[in-house]
C-alpha cells in the first residue's frame, strides 16, 4: 500500500481536526496515481474527491490495516504510524508553509525509509508544493 499524506513544515496534518490546507492540484495528482489501483480515503476526505469529480474510492474507517495490493491510502485524519507496517511506499505532499497543527505525521522517515524522488509543482492555492516519494 502507498500511504499518502499532506504535511506542513512542522509535519502537521490537521488543525482543530480539520485539514490545514487543500489544493485541487494535489487531489488531481492523487487521482492520477490511483488510476492503476484502488484508492482508500478517510471519511473526512470524501467531499474533497467528490468536488474533483472523482467517486471511485473506498471509504476506510481506520479500523482495518488490511489493504489489497496496488492500493493507495490518502490519509488526512489518522496517525500515520498506525499504517506504517502496511505501507511499502509513502508519498508526502509538502505545503512548504508552517500552520498550527494537532495531528502530526509521526513516522520516522530516517528509520527504514529512503527518499527516492522529490518534485516541485505549482498548485492552485500554493505557489510551490513538493511531492516526496519514500520506499522501504
Amino acid at each position: 500500500m502507498t500511504l499518502i499524506c499532506c504535511v506542513d513544515d512542522n509535519m502537521g496534518m490537521t488543525f482543530n481536526k480539520r485539514r490545514q490546507s487543500r489544493d485541487i492540484e494535489v487531489t488531481n495528482v492523487v487521482i492520477n496515481l490511483a488510476k492503476n489501483g484502488k484508492l482508500f480515503i478517510n471519511p473526512y476526505s470524501k467531499k474533497l474527491f467528490e468536488e474533483a469529480g472523482f467517486n471511485d474510492f473506498i471509504i476506510h474507517d481506520d479500523s482495518s490495516l488490511d489493504f489489497p495490493d496496488n492500493s493507495y491510502f490518502f490519509n488526512e485524519t489518522a496517525a500515520p504510524s498506525v499504517f506504517e507496517k502496511s505501507a511499502d511506499e509513502i508519498i508526502l505532499f509538502r505545503w512548504n508553509r508552517a500552520y498550527p497543527g494537532d495531528i502530526h505525521f509521526d513516522i520516522n522517515l530516517n528509520s527504514g525509509w529512503k527518499l527516492i524522488s522529490s518534485k516541485e509543482f505549482a498548485g492552485k492555492s500554493h505557489e510551490k508544493i513538493t511531492m516526496e516519494v519514500y520506499k522501504r
